[in-house]
């Protein structure tokens, strides 16, 4: 198996370089202290989108955090995963294929543009093109085909198949300004923009983003500003921490928590709505994993209590599904499939593979939660059961883009499934996608057809059930390894107040210093 380093001596200068500019900038904003309330929140993350303006692409934190701040989205869900008001403070269901949202009044986007039906109407005739069916948000909400205006404060949401779940997805849909958004030229003007969120864009270089508050916001913020420094390696983002550089520091590794706490400050575990696995791809490939016992065999040949105790220390557990407890339709009566690397070395002699075979598999590093040791330990668990993996690292963004392109060419990649709704995944991991720009990495017929069958059921109750008829069928026949509910560690200063985290959404506006 090979693993691919970056010189000892290399990840020293880059890490130095990094924490170099952290510093740089506190020192070149040094001045008269502010009172606590007024300072501006400095946060590390792994990544800041070029296109920081563009509501319509990603899901999850940190990736989207400066969005977060920027817009603010039809719905929100609780703890639960239940949606709750955001943009629309109501909605009822019409038809299996019509919602109506009634929109809460006064909201002004940072430009001074009141908030109405117009602005979903124009949301929706963007996602609904070919560039934004493209898009996450676009490609992610393929069920809604239209919108019309019923009056100033309520739009009618029009589906093209039915979705009694629709509050529960409109929680990932954030809304620009719409008149300024019609006359942006994109995509490149989409860094653009405005929103309604707590914050707006002060200033913005190569890895630097400054956030000042949005003073038209319902979403009063509680910090003077928010600095978000884009910090790719893990261990650097720890070091720009306990070097007091940034107040809170993103997606670090769970060793982190000595360096963190020296600090007085707190490694904070977040569970995330998403689910890691290691994802099939099959699609128009001569390959072992097209005979289902193959990739059961590979889910039994990994240890996952193993991981879960010695590398992310109880913080989770093993899997049984693509889906998390509380999660839309999941299916609590299936039970992780168990460790048997002398079931799987069976399995893999009656497909016949009785010596293996070899794979390569596609993976991402450097962004937090022990990442590495994870996929290191999963080759060393499939070459017990004679399949040797060739481990290929390669940034995040790279691996989007392969997937969503049908462009991977690995046998093996690390994905995660985002969100309460199991089955919005599978427009990559069935026959199921919404756009001809979106290609699935495994497409299973019978798969396929539950899933468009759940899809297309609108009783609640029945839905649900069919949710779980696919879980269960993936046991059989999987998509991928399963591993575990994904935890998130972020460290915290104490200086820093109003960490809240619900679900994937930050709550930017409660974040605040109290302490200098």
């Amino acid at each position: 198996m090979r693993f691919p380093t970056i010189s000892l001596t290399r990840q020293a200068v880059v890490r130095g370089l990094l924490i170099s500019a952290a510093l740089a900038t506190v020192a070149g904003c040094s001045k008269a202290p502010e009172p606590a309330g007024d300072a501006p929140v400095r946060i590390a993350v792994p990544v800041i989108p070029p296109a920081i303006g563009n509501p319509y692409q990603g899901i999850s934190i940190p990736a989207v955090l400066a969005l977060q701040a920027i817009f603010d989205t039809v719905t929100t869900l609780d703890a639960n995963g239940e949606p709750q008001p955001a943009l629309a403070l109501s909605w009822e269901q019409e038809s299996p294929t019509s919602w109506l949202f009634k929109l809460r009044t006064d909201v002004k986007f940072s430009n001074g543009e009141p908030l109405t039906a117009d602005a979903l109407v124009v949301s929706v005739d963007h996602m609904t093109s070919k560039e934004g069916r493209g898009e996450t948000i676009g490609s992610t909400l393929f069920q809604i085909e239209g919108a019309e205006k019923v009056d100033d404060l309520t739009v009618r949401i029009k589906l093209n198949q039915p979705d009694p779940i629709l509050p529960i997805h409109a929680s990932v849909w954030r809304i620009p300004a719409p008149a300024q958004w019609k006359t942006l030229k994109l995509p490149e003007a989409a860094r653009d923009a405005i929103g309604s969120g707590p914050y707006v864009i002060a200033t913005r270089a190569d890895g630097k983003l400054e956030l000042k508050p949005n003073p038209t916001s319902w979403r009063k913020p509680n910090a003077g500003g928010l600095t978000l420094m884009m910090i790719p390696d893990s261990t650097a983002r720890l070091q720009a921490f306990t070097s007091g550089a940034v107040d809170m520091a993103l997606a670090l590794a769970l060793d982190a928590k000595p360096s963190v706490e020296a600090t007085g400050g707190k490694l904070i575990s977040r569970m995330t709505p998403a689910v890691d696995y290691i994802g099939f791809n099959t699609e128009g490939r001569k390959t072992p994993l097209n005979d289902p016992r193959v990739r059961v065999a590979l889910n039994m040949a990994v240890n996952r209590d193993l991981l879960t105790k010695s590398v992310l220390k109880d913080t989770t557990t093993p899997a049984s599904q693509i889906g998390m407890p509380g999660s839309y339709g999941y299916n609590a009566a299936l039970k992780p499939i168990p460790y048997d690397p002398a079931g799987a070395k069976k399995l893999l002699a009656a497909a016949g593979y009785p010596n293996g075979f070899k794979v390569k598999m596609s993976v991402t590093t450097g962004e937090g939660g022990g990442d590495a040791l994870v996929y290191q330990q999963v080759g060393n668990d499939l070459k017990k059961v004679g399949v040797e993996a060739e481990i290929m690292g390669r940034p995040s963004t790279r691996q989007m883009q392969d997937l969503f392109t049908g462009s991977m060419d690995a046998d093996l990649f690390a994905w995660v499934t985002r969100g309460n709704d199991p089955l919005n995944d599978y427009r990559i991991r069935s026959c199921l996608k919404p756009s001809a720009a979106r290609k699935p990495f495994h497409c299973d017929p019978k798969l396929t057809e539950i899933a468009r069958t759940a899809l297309a059921e609108n009783d609640p109750d029945k839905r649900k059930a069919l949710y779980g008829q696919v879980a269960a069928y993936e046991q059989t026949s999987p998509t991928g390894i399963v591993l575990w509910q994904v935890p998130a560690f972020d460290a915290v200063s104490p200086k820093v107040g109003g960490y809240a985290p619900v679900q994937d959404v930050m709550q930017l506006d409660l974040i605040k210093r109290t302490a200098n």
